[in-house]
């Protein structure tokens, strides 16, 4: 069995490239540059490149993969409101010249990382299936459900198979803490660091985190059945931003130094998601407990820290 794994070189990609290797797919990454944190590994077919490049895209995907993972992007939600046109430009449109070499190539399935924790925007629900309604808040959210509707029209008009799972907030090794979105990890190395943590609002604010390996599974459920539609990936349970630092600062038996900023408009108050629906239809479930899941990152990052010093 075969897979191409748009962004494979990312966060989230490394864990899913690791997952299929494990399951002893041949595995083929696309991406722009390799890995940040880990050495090449020789058992990995690798292409870099311009996403927007379709005549190598379409080259790559001649070879007739059994599935492609596309988990690539290029905005987060605050930088894609400082520029919807680029974050259209770079994710949507890349998107939709895939699936049309797809459906060329007959491709077997496509699974598409969408966003649980940005496409619902504001709402009252408790928990969110994917019946609900959506009313995402930010231009990223915005353009990961246009490429679920496209998908879907890919689906019903080509025949095109795909999965797309709606991720809540994936945390994890080889998540850089260094950058403006994840927010375990990059309150983590700052607490480990003594630095201080910055908060936006009150601390109110509730979401639904997900250990990374929980993810790559679902995608490889995903990869594997003859589903198809939209599912939530998470892990069902809400941690306000206030309980979190909380947590984390047990797990690293330090106290951090907070600053409390305003709010955010785009910053929905709660988003947890009902995991009912990936758990019927693809046979998965979250199995790594936040406890278990922060003590590994903790471990990574204290091990980088120590590289870098």
């Amino acid at each position: 069995m075969k897979a191409l794994i748009i962004g494979g070189s990312g966060f989230i990609g490394s864990h899913i490239v690791d997952k299929f290797l494990k399951e002893n797919w041949e595995v083929t990454i696309f991406d722009k540059q390799r890995e940040m944190f880990r050495q090449d590994n020789e058992n990995i077919i690798f292409e870099s490149g311009n996403i927007n490049d379709k005549n190598l895209i379409e080259n790559i995907v001649a070879r007739n993969f059994d599935a492609i993972i596309y988990s690539l992007s290029t905005t987060t939600p605050k930088t894609s409101n400082e520029n919807p046109e680029f974050d259209i430009a770079s994710n949507l449109i890349p998107l939709v010249n895939l699936l049309e070499i797809c459906t060329r190539h007959k491709t077997g399935k496509i699974v598409y990382l969408s966003s649980g924790g940005a496409i619902y925007g504001e709402s009252n629900t408790d928990k969110h299936t994917e019946n609900d309604s959506v009313f995402p808040i930010c231009s990223y959210a915005i353009t990961k459900l246009s490429a679920e509707k496209y998908l879907h029209m890919y689906e019903k008009l080509h025949g095109l198979s795909y999965t797309a799972l709606r991720i809540s907030n994936p945390y994890g090794p080889r998540q850089n803490p260094m950058a403006k979105q994840g927010v375990i990890s990059v309150f983590l190395h700052k607490i480990l660091n003594e630095q201080k943590i910055e908060i936006w609002g009150d601390g109110s604010v509730i979401r639904d985190y997900i250990y990374v390996a929980d993810v790559a599974n679902a995608c490889f459920h995903a990869a594997n059945s003859t589903k198809n539609g939209v599912f939530n990936i998470g892990s069902g349970i809400g941690l306000s931003l206030k309980k979190l630092v909380e947590i984390l600062a047990l797990e690293t038996n330090k106290t951090p130094e907070l600053h409390w900023l305003p709010g955010r408009d785009m910053d929905v108050p709660k988003v947890i998601l009902d995991c009912t629906n990936a758990e019927k239809n693809l046979n998965w479930k979250p199995l790594i407990s936040l406890n278990f899941g922060l003590k590994k990152t903790i471990n990574w990052i204290n091990s980088i820290s120590i590289e870098n010093k």
